[in-house]
């Protein structure tokens, strides 16, 4: 859960925005959405009575976003060039496991929302 956290916060977002990793810091109201991203699914886990490895999930996310900084995520590459996303499986699982456990997750529901609209998964594509 704890990777799924960090795609969930960066992967999405990139994909929407066209931009690369590290862009998502720069852009305060961005950065303000990756954070809400990652604390409903760190919402759910801990509704799972799961325990995390970092202290500070944001953290973790804005360091993998500085560390990863040039790269274009995965899902970015695939809105791109037209391929289906696991958009299903990244903010998706947050958003079912969520639904399963009494946790509203509208923010990344509204990702997923967002990006089926983009890529492949509605027919749509952005070249």
């Amino acid at each position: 859960w704890g990777m799924v956290l960090v795609n969930a916060g960066i992967n999405a977002l990139t994909a929407i925005l066209w931009v690369r990793n590290g862009q998502l810091l720069e852009i305060e109201p961005a950065r303000a959405l990756m954070k809400d991203l990652i604390l409903e699914g760190k919402e759910v886990i801990m509704r799972k009575g799961l325990t995390f490895f970092e202290a500070d999930p944001v953290a973790r996310v804005e360091d993998v976003c500085r560390r990863t900084a040039v790269n274009y995520s995965s899902m970015y590459m695939d809105i791109k060039n037209g391929r289906r996303t696991e958009i299903d499986f990244i903010n998706g699982a947050i958003v079912r496991e969520g639904a399963s456990l009494g946790v509203m997750c509208p923010y990344n529901d509204a990702v997923v929302k967002i990006v089926k609209c983009l890529g492949s998964d509605r027919g749509v594509f952005m070249k």
